[in-house]
């Protein structure tokens, strides 16, 4: 492909990075940046944030690159004034710092479900209750399936933990998967004053496990 360039000036790409740094670890290792040019604006949107930078170029669709590489540019980022960005389909590139991107053409930008719109430090339910409230190919078009994808497999380290104490009363990891998946989204995640609650339910269940209820 023609590699998509654009000049940024540096103290303005410096101060969106920092920005954008400070709550990049939050996103999770697994994170998406999703960067995208419109009206002399260059978009750097992940998980619960955005940054605005001006800019001049041909930047005709998104490119997504680790979310962790933003810090590793603020770091580093070279002294040259204006910052010359490219990619190639390849390679995001700045100056001579370069890293592994996808280039996505303008019609695959733009999702509805938009990284920033979702807040930080999600915990399991609110991840899953994305996964319920959105299709795969938007999720992962906002660039956060690797995220979903990181509470699928906690989720699924959970599950194991759970059926493995419930195993006696003949409840399996796949009954308890189908009742999550049942009703991820409908209700609230447990707070810490919420354990009682949870008491009275575990003990509901092994009471109709005894009457022959396997979970199942």
């Amino acid at each position: 492909m023609t590699p998509w360039t654009l000049e940024v000036q540096r103290s303005e790409f410096l101060k969106a990075l920092k920005v954008l740094v400070a709550k990049a670890s939050q996103a999770g290792p697994q994170a998406r940046a999703l960067l995208t040019f419109c009206d002399g604006q260059l978009s750097i949107a992940l998980v619960g944030i955005s940054g605005q930078v001006p800019a001049a170029g041909n930047w005709p669709g998104e490119v997504r690159v680790p979310a962790f590489f933003l810090g590793r540019l603020a770091r580093a980022l070279p002294e040259e004034d204006p910052l010359r960005l490219q990619a190639d389909g390849e390679h995001f590139t700045v100056s001579r710092l370069s890293m592994p991107c996808e280039c996505r053409p303008p019609a695959a930008a733009g999702p509805r479900l938009s990284p920033e719109s979702i807040p930080m430090n999600l915990g399991l339910h609110e991840l899953l209750a994305l996964r319920s409230q959105y299709s795969a190919a938007e999720i992962e078009d906002a660039g956060v399936a690797p995220v979903i994808a990181a509470a699928e497999q906690k989720l699924s380290d959970v599950l194991q933990r759970a059926a493995a104490e419930l195993q006696p009363y003949g409840v399996t990891t796949e009954s308890l998967r189908q009742l999550v998946d049942k009703h991820a989204g409908d209700t609230g995640p447990f707070e810490e004053s919420d354990k009682a609650v949870m008491a009275r339910i575990v003990k509901a269940w092994m009471l109709l496990a005894h009457l022959g209820y396997r979970g199942r």
